[in-house]
C-alpha cells in the first residue's frame, strides 16, 4: 500500500484517534479486512470469488465509500463471472 493510499484514507474520513494510539473507522469489520487486503496487494479477485453474494454486495459499498475504482472494477469483474 502507498503511503498516498493511507493518507488519502485518512484524510476524508472522520478518523478518531483513540487513547491507545489506535485509529477508529466505523465501518464493517468483516468487509473491511477486504479494502486493507486490497489496499496492500492491489488485486483480490480471488478472494473475491470464494465469497457469498450478499458479501460481495457489501464490499461493493464498501469499495464506494472509499472510492476505490480499482476495487469496483474487480468486484464487477467478479459479479459478471457469477451471473
Amino acid at each position: 500500500m502507498t503511503r498516498a493510499m493511507l493518507g488519502d484514507l485518512f484524510e476524508h474520513l472522520s478518523v478518531t484517534k483513540q487513547p491507545h494510539g489506535w485509529f477508529f473507522i466505523d465501518r464493517d469489520g468483516k468487509l473491511f479486512c477486504y479494502v486493507l487486503q486490497f489496499l496492500c496487494d492491489g488485486d483480490i479477485r480471488d478472494m473475491i470469488a470464494g465469497m457469498k453474494v450478499t458479501d460481495i454486495m457489501g464490499l461493493k459499498r464498501e469499495a464506494f465509500f472509499f472510492d476505490l475504482g480499482s476495487l469496483k472494477e474487480q468486484i464487477s469483474e467478479v459479479e459478471s463471472a457469477i451471473v
